[in-house]
């Protein structure tokens, strides 16, 4: 999963006959805040051969200095920020 200022991208593999991952998405900011993502704007493919990738927009660019979690339904998956330089 890749988190840019403009949204979510992924690569999945789900089991079973429904390609599209229907869960709600949000990017949890450090005032508590949340930005939910566009699931309409959610797009996959079958690429490789080797699952499918997805991807969903913010509404605007969003500042990731403040971001510190993405939020998949009821799953909080932390950001992790690269070395300072």
């Amino acid at each position: 999963m890749n988190v840019t200022p403009l949204g979510i991208y992924w690569k999945y593999r789900l089991e079973g006959e429904d390609p599209w991952p229907q869960a709600r998405l949000a990017l949890r900011m450090k005032d508590g805040s949340e930005l939910k993502a566009d699931s309409a704007q959610m797009t996959a493919g079958d690429y490789t051969g080797s699952g499918c990738t997805a991807s969903v927009d913010f509404e605007k660019p969003v500042d990731l200095s403040q971001a510190e979690a993405v939020l998949w339904e009821d799953v909080v998956i932390p950001l992790e920020t690269g070395p300072e330089t």
